[in-house]
């Protein structure tokens, strides 16, 4: 792609990243003034800081000293101790998420771009970018990474540059572990690849699979140094799983939030958007080419079990932000049904305010 080209797709991201990040500070704002009774109406780091932001910060402060650090990936920690050298920790937490953000909005309008068109193209732009669960890409959380890191990778597999777009999707594999699926997009090149032009083609797909999950190894390689299990990656998750709920909660939690009427139950509207993203999913098997859709459908599956298995619905939205193709469908029917526009930005960014305002008041929200 020549310069002129980035140009363009920096242009068309930049409105949308400032706006998206201005209703998150905003909101983020707003939560923690309502939270403190109105005594702090300025911005501090700790406004940001809750969850699982703060066990982020205890491994880029301490390092991996238990099985349950061990849940959480090295390679945003690692890199805010690196950068915090400079800057100073709090603010390197939060540089890297809204910097990588940044990068990977310009990168995902090249990408819908290069399938679609430059309608599409902006219209899923603006749909990432003010999406409501958009605000863990300016947390203290590895969204914004992960997902410059996939993104990334997938546009090296575009023009071609496999050894590179392996190499991107080991970083993913090493800031979460979905990114180790991303195996099976580069099985899926393979696979069309060979159909369309015969063996000699796989090389690079191959190559790149292969080294994917070196991003993995080295947490497990890390993990065996530090409290002496390779797999803690593993168990570590076991010691967040909610126990004793019905198999159906997703679906109670929803009639709840109708019952109680009570539009702030966050963990009610993950079902609701799991099938948003699994309507996403369908729609980008039947459009775009292999890599894509697998990747998708795939990760879409890990995460409705992730939910199910750890028993909480409130984190589903958020992991679904890795599967940034299903922005493809969004706009495409954006642009196909003008009409819902204004009401699909409006809602979204109002929600996106709301979620802002109730991470801020350090209501968990994900």
């Amino acid at each position: 792609m020549t310069r002129r080209g980035w140009v363009s797709h920096v242009a068309a991201a930049a409105l949308p990243f400032a706006t998206g990040r201005a209703l998150v500070w905003l909101g983020t704002e707003l939560g923690a003034f309502v939270a403190q009774g109105g005594v702090v109406p300025h911005t501090q780091p700790s406004d940001f800081f809750h969850w699982d932001a703060l066990r982020y910060q205890s491994i880029w402060t301490g390092g991996y000293t238990n099985l349950e650090k061990a849940a959480f990936f090295p390679l945003y920690p690692y890199l805010v101790r690196w950068v915090g050298q400079v800057t100073g920790d709090q603010v390197a937490a939060l540089l890297i998420p809204n910097v990588a953000f940044a990068l990977a909005l310009v990168i995902f309008h090249a990408e819908v771009q290069s399938h679609t068109d430059g309608r599409r193209a902006n219209l899923a732009t603006w749909a990432l970018a003010i999406w409501p669960w958009s605000v863990f890409f300016s947390y203290p959380y590895t969204e914004a990474l992960f997902l410059l890191l996939v993104v990334g990778s997938f546009r090296l597999m575009a023009v071609g540059r496999w050894a590179l777009a392996g190499l991107v999707a080991a970083l993913a594999a090493a800031t979460r572990f979905p990114g180790v699926l991303m195996v099976a997009a580069f099985g899926a090149e393979a696979a069309q690849f060979g159909r369309i032009w015969g063996r000699r083609k796989v090389t690079g797909p191959v190559l790149a699979a292969v080294l994917t999950p070196l991003g993995l190894v080295a947490f497990a390689l890390l993990l065996w140094r530090a409290i002496g299990d390779p797999l803690g990656f593993w168990h570590g998750q076991q010691l967040w799983v909610y126990y004793h709920r019905s198999p159906l909660f997703p679906i109670g939690e929803v009639v709840l939030m109708f019952e109680q009427q009570n539009p702030f139950k966050t963990e009610s509207l993950g079902l609701p958007v799991l099938l948003m993203f699994v309507a996403g999913a369908v729609w980008t098997l039947r459009n775009l080419p292999w890599r894509y859709g697998v990747f998708t459908a795939v990760t879409v599956l890990l995460f409705a079990y992730q939910g199910w298995h750890l028993g909480e619905y409130h984190s589903v939205p958020r992991y679904l932000l890795a599967d940034f193709a299903c922005f493809f469908a969004f706009g495409a029917f954006l642009a196909r049904y003008d009409k819902l526009q204004v009401p699909w930005f409006a809602i979204s960014a109002s929600l996106l305010v709301v979620e802002a305002a109730l991470y801020g008041a350090n209501h968990f929200i994900g």
